[in-house]
């Protein structure tokens, strides 16, 4: 804190965005600059003490009742989760935006991927194969299909199973 304090660059500093993990907040409190703070997985990640979590609470109500403050998530999951836990009324929820895919649906391919891009489980991947010889779908995992993708690439699909290792993964905004 002392360090940046004072820095010439630092004073220019109109708000400070913490979003993962969001705890890092806590470390710009006391520059005296608007927060804005996005869950965008557990808001208290990295709080694993109950003591450091319940300070850590403590501190997002302090941050959340400043009227610069903005205290809000990148899902709804974890907007209710931060009310929840701390109490805060209001925790809107700012989607991420993903334009930079560039891509729009446009199916041609058969497969239907299974995702995210990387850890589908290997049973899990068998039962869907066997289970797809008796209908007319067929399942690939995007890592299999494709080494390297572009989201155009997974656009030529009529559909992506994800299956997320939490309830916000970047991908669900991405292929979405």
């Amino acid at each position: 804190f002392s360090a940046y304090v004072n820095d010439p660059q630092m004073r220019q500093v109109d708000a400070m965005l913490c979003n993962h993990a969001a705890g890092l907040c806590e470390a710009f409190m006391g520059f005296n600059k608007s927060l804005i703070v996005i869950a965008s997985t557990r808001f208290e990640i990295g709080r694993h003490d109950p003591a450091r979590w319940k300070l850590w609470n403590q501190n997002l109500r302090a941050i959340a009742a400043h009227p610069r403050n903005v205290v809000a998530a990148n899902n709804l999951y974890d907007a209710n989760y931060v009310k929840y836990f701390t109490g805060i009324k209001d925790v809107p929820v700012l989607p991420n935006y993903c334009a930079y895919t560039n891509a729009e649906y446009a199916p041609r391919k058969p497969q239907i991927l299974i995702g995210p891009g990387r850890g589908i489980n290997d049973q899990l991947h068998s039962e869907l194969q066997r289970r797809s010889k008796t209908s007319k779908f067929t399942f690939a995992r995007i890592r299999d299909l494709y080494k390297h993708f572009e989201y155009t690439d997974l656009a030529q699909h009529p559909a992506i199973v994800l299956i997320p290792y939490q309830v916000s993964i970047m991908s669900i905004f991405e292929y979405y």
